[in-house]
């Protein structure tokens, strides 16, 4: 199994986002759907962010709902100087008080104004911390890690791994979560979980359209779970009928994209 430092520095995108995600965690203060002409310009709006001036209210206008790109009036920059664990953020996720951000020394959350953070002494499986859901029901925080999956329920942190759980690996890249099931995408395959029953089913290329089980992303969706599969493009399962439906590069070619528009341009 490759690492998961060496697909991320394999792509142009993993380079991007590593070289990103690096300098801390961004938050968009504000933000305005305007014409060009009304945009700003980069030194203007340097110059009132050394100024410390706050941007003037934005009334919104028919005119501004024309589908041109938003123009960020305010950005604020979070990292370890503020409370961050670490400026190596790989995972953000909002829940419904509290700002959840997974990084390489554990997971943080923004609350009131200041930062909280949740390492292995607390509970946490592992301090690589690289995806994160919450469960709009139950408020449940979902965070998957280098080393197991946690639950954080009523201030409490709870663990699943290959040795307590029906988890089908301990490196789980992504989570999802919706009504009573769980979906985590690991380095052994994707597993569901219902959290009412406590079962547990593990999909692979034994039972699944995936030529491996390494699965690096999933987002479930009013009862449909979409999987990134390795070489298997992005599959799609119906939890009501039981079914897959594949997409992957109708061309075959896993070198260039031979024809635009043809669909998934590429298997990986």
């Amino acid at each position: 199994m490759p690492p998961i430092r060496r697909h991320l520095a394999g792509s142009a995108t993993g380079a991007l986002l590593i070289g990103a995600l690096a300098l801390g965690w961004l938050a968009i203060g504000g933000a305005e759907s305007a014409t060009p002409s009304s945009a700003l310009s980069a030194a203007e709006a340097t110059a009132e962010t050394h100024a410390g001036t706050a941007p003037a209210p934005i009334s919104p206008s028919p005119a501004s709902q024309g589908g041109f790109m938003p123009v960020v009036r305010e950005w604020r920059t979070f990292t370890k100087k503020d409370g961050l664990p670490s400026n190596k953020v790989y995972a953000v996720r909002v829940g419904e008080d509290r700002v959840w951000v997974g990084t390489d020394a554990g997971v943080a959350y923004y609350r009131d104004g200041g930062w909280n953070t949740l390492t292995v002494a607390d509970g946490l499986a592992h301090n690589v911390v690289l995806s994160i859901d919450v469960n709009e029901e139950s408020g449940d925080v979902w965070l998957g890690t280098a080393g197991g999956l946690n639950r954080w329920s009523a201030g409490r942190l709870e663990t699943f791994n290959q040795l307590n759980s029906g988890l089908a690996n301990d490196v789980v890249y992504a989570v999802s979560t919706e009504g009573e099931y769980l979906w985590v995408a690991t380095a052994a395959g994707a597993g569901r979980l219902n959290t009412y029953t406590g079962r547990w089913d593990i999909f692979n290329e034994l039972n699944a359209p995936m030529h491996e089980p390494w699965t690096y992303g999933v987002h479930l969706h009013e009862g449909v779970a979409y999987i990134a599969a390795w070489g298997g493009g992005v599959l799609e399962y119906d939890s009501k009928t039981g079914q897959w439906r594949d997409h992957v590069d109708p061309d075959g070619e896993m070198e260039i994209d031979l024809f635009p528009d043809d669909g998934v341009v590429h298997d990986i």
